[in-house]
């Protein structure tokens, strides 16, 4: 789900530190977010079925499944909500390796609260833009695809007849053949753009 103006975004820690979890909860709850904890990977699973998070604040290092595991996790089951992981052991190949796993930021312990603050507003206004272009692209291709087949379908009709009609002129008959069949290729686009 994606924050709207009217609700607090929702964000999850998921740290084996309670310390960690707390001081995130004040820096957090200060911000306005809703905001909910978990100490290892099950419980962050379990908190994120129900709460729906905008955020998740993910520890690499934590018992049980590792961070990778449960980002990838995560990606399934609240796979709109952005995902910033939070770890003392930052160095290049773990960034590399989780922004493949689907991680968006990094946030590297120990932090202060102004940079939970700045990477959770950097993290959930990314959220927001890429559910704005989202919508952006579902509205462009609901208005063209609908606009766009109907008179593509009837051009390719009147086509067909024309090619059909052209038995005597070859190189008349060879032109209206290419004009369809690239009519073809641009029907079959914006048959694609209805379900994309």
């Amino acid at each position: 789900m994606v924050a709207t103006e009217r609700e607090e975004p929702k964000v999850l820690v998921v740290d084996d530190e309670q310390s960690i979890r707390d001081a995130s909860t004040r820096i957090l709850l200060a911000e306005g977010y809703q905001v909910r904890t978990a100490p290892d990977g099950e419980a962050a699973l379990e908190v994120a079925a129900e709460f729906r998070p905008d955020l998740v604040l993910l520890d690499l290092k934590m018992p049980g499944p590792g961070g990778m595991a449960v980002l990838d996790d995560l990606n399934h089951l609240v796979p709109e909500a952005v995902k910033v992981i939070v770890t003392a052991y930052a160095t290049v190949s773990t960034a590399m390796e989780a922004m493949r796993h689907g991680a968006s930021d990094f946030l590297p312990k120990p932090f202060t609260p102004d940079e939970m603050r700045a990477t959770a507003q950097r993290a959930l206004e990314r959220q927001r833009l890429l559910a704005e272009q989202s919508q952006a692209q579902q509205r462009f291709l609901e208005l063209v695809g609908g606009k766009l087949q109907r008179p593509l379908a009837e051009a390719r009709a009147d086509l067909s007849r024309l090619v059909a009609d052209l038995d005597e002129h070859p190189q008349q008959r060879k032109l209206a053949s290419k004009a369809l069949a690239r009519l073809e290729v641009l029907l079959s686009l914006t048959e694609k753009w209805e379900t994309p």
